[in-house]
């Protein structure tokens, strides 16, 4: 990947060298005599970066790593001047070099420099944004594409530097770009202190699962590279590296987040119960019949109640009115002369169940009436 596109800036540039320097050169122009390193308007940023284990496709400037992975830098060259006399003119002794810190940081700035014994030498910065305390171990090779190809190259690989000689470049007039080339050094960031990792699970399942009411889930952990834990959400406080434990009865939604630290870094994982709730269920008796009952002229009945699923409300209509004790109850109906119906509604979030019970009453004489005279 990185080849091909290398390969078509470096042959862009190569089918419009010669146009320009005759197009510049039929112009007169006459400029006072510069020559130096990256100086033309399409030169490139002097240093660019790559991060091949997370599959970057293009150069950038800064980029973030975690321990273990490979990264590129990019250095790009090219040697340009406006005298006249351009075709006799070299970068001599010409040396690429890229300075890096030898303790671990995270973030990694290393900085490059391109130099010649007969030109000034220039310099940028790239950034490397790691997820953890790391620092870069290099290749002792690089490679150096020019010309329209690449080859390997021997690197001279330091305390905190990497360089290599390309030796005398030529220098092309200027806006032309046939002598421009790259040198891509490679590296691997170390995993001295690799980035933790943790695993939480609930009932064995990752993400958010559904439970029935008032029952409970078991929410289970296991971590690498990780020295504390703690909990927050609907838990709190310091747990074991790797572990379980019981949410208790559930009534309601919630999340369970653990947070896990180590010497790389510093990692979270989630995990949700999702409460289902039922609707409700009612019985509504009186003395303990489901009705139609009976009972004598000028008595009493006893109402009792009982639900399931957990309803937030009940409320009484018919022959009694409003609200009554969830999840059950009982209530006397007080003297009564005249048939009644009573009426019991119980609410959840899930939805509404509704019981009735028919007291009937009595009118009756105890002795047959007396005949008449």
């Amino acid at each position: 990947m990185w080849k091909n596109t290398l390969r078509r800036e470096i042959s862009s540039w190569k089918a419009i060298a010669i146009i320009a320097v005759l197009a510049v050169l039929a112009a007169g122009f006459v400029l006072a005599s510069t020559t130096g390193f990256n100086i033309m308007t399409l030169d490139k940023e002097l240093v660019r970066l790559a991060n091949k284990t997370q599959g970057m496709t293009t150069w950038q400037d800064p980029i973030s790593a975690n321990a273990g992975d490979q990264v590129e830098f990019l250095v790009y060259y090219h040697c340009g001047t406006d005298d006249i006399a351009w075709s006799t003119i070299r970068a001599r002794n010409t040396i690429v070099r890229l300075e890096f810190p030898t303790n671990q940081q995270t973030t990694i700035i290393s900085n490059g420099r391109l130099s010649a014994n007969n030109l000034s030498a220039i310099n940028n910065n790239g950034t490397i944004n790691v997820s953890s305390s790391q620092k870069l171990n290099f290749e002792s090779t690089a490679v150096w594409y020019h010309d329209g190809g690449n080859h390997n190259i021997s690197a001279n690989l330091g305390n905190g530097y990497i360089e290599v000689n390309l030796g005398d470049l030529e220098c092309d007039f200027m806006n032309c770009y046939l002598e421009a080339g790259f040198v891509v050094f490679k590296a691997t960031v170390s995993s001295i202190f690799p980035l933790p990792t943790i695993d939480l699970k609930i009932n064995g399942s990752d993400g958010t699962i559904s439970v029935p009411y008032n029952t409970s889930a078991t929410l289970s952990w296991t971590s690498t590279n990780a020295t504390s834990c703690s909990a927050s959400g609907n838990w709190s406080g310091s747990k074991a590296i790797s572990g379980s434990e019981s949410t208790g009865n559930l009534t309601s939604s919630k999340t369970y987040n653990i947070t896990c630290t180590g010497s790389g870094g510093t990692v979270t994982d989630s995990v949700g119960a999702n409460v289902q709730v039922l609707s409700p269920t009612v019985d509504l008796k009186a003395n303990g019949s489901d009705g139609p009952m009976t009972i004598n002229y000028n008595t009493a009945a006893t109402l009792t109640w009982a639900t399931t699923n957990n309803p937030t409300s009940c409320t009484a209509s018919g022959d009694w009115f409003g609200s009554k004790a969830v999840p059950s109850g009982s209530e006397s109906t007080g003297i009564l002369t005249l048939t009644k119906n009573y009426v019991l509604t119980c609410s959840n979030s899930a939805g509404s169940a509704t019981d009735s019970v028919l007291v009937q009453v009595l009118h009756c004489l105890l002795t047959p009436p007396t005949a008449p005279f």
